[in-house]
């Protein structure tokens, strides 16, 4: 339970990949069904994406995200039910968990923010408005903003709580 190497497999390796296996799949699946719930657009990406069966890509989201959630899950029950029997000295593996979701959370929250700003920016550009570019921009927009704002939310939260409780060692 001690091992350093054993630390950075579960937190690093089968936790964070866990995780960002699930939740790269529930952007594209969020992002697929912005796109059609707007009506998409007709060139490019769009194009591709509504001349294939509206729903064809649950066949491989759906298995993708439940085996991320999976993962994710059970490896953190494990670390859960050993966290009482690991010396605080190898915790260093948790500590980058959490900071590194924090930036995978915070990096797709701004990502979806800037998709949106520019789209209000680019509003008032006439072959915008008469192309539909911005339905595919604001499905991309709120899928990430969607995925982005709790993760960030939640690991950012959980390493502040742990800075105050944990105190000087923690800084």
């Amino acid at each position: 339970f001690d091992s350093a190497l054993r630390q950075v497999y579960f937190y690093l390796l089968a936790i964070a990949g866990g995780a960002v296996t699930a939740l790269v799949a529930s952007a594209i699946l969020l992002f697929r069904f912005f796109v059609w719930a707007f009506g998409g657009v007709s060139s490019g990406v769009s194009q591709r994406i509504s001349s294939s069966p509206p729903f064809q890509f649950l066949g491989w989201a759906v298995p993708t995200i439940l085996v991320g959630l999976a993962i994710w899950g059970y490896h953190t029950r494990l670390v859960q039910e050993e966290a009482g029997k690991v010396q605080e000295k190898r915790q260093s593996a948790q500590r980058v968990y959490y900071y590194l979701m924090s930036f995978l959370g915070l990096g797709t929250l701004a990502a979806g923010l800037t998709f949106l700003f520019g789209i209000l920016i680019d509003t008032g550009n006439s072959l915008t408005a008469t192309s539909g570019w911005w339905r595919t921009q604001l499905a991309l927009s709120l899928s990430l903003l969607i995925i982005g704002t709790p993760l960030w939310m939640y690991y950012w939260n959980g390493t502040l709580k742990r800075v105050q409780s944990v105190g000087i060692t923690e800084w």
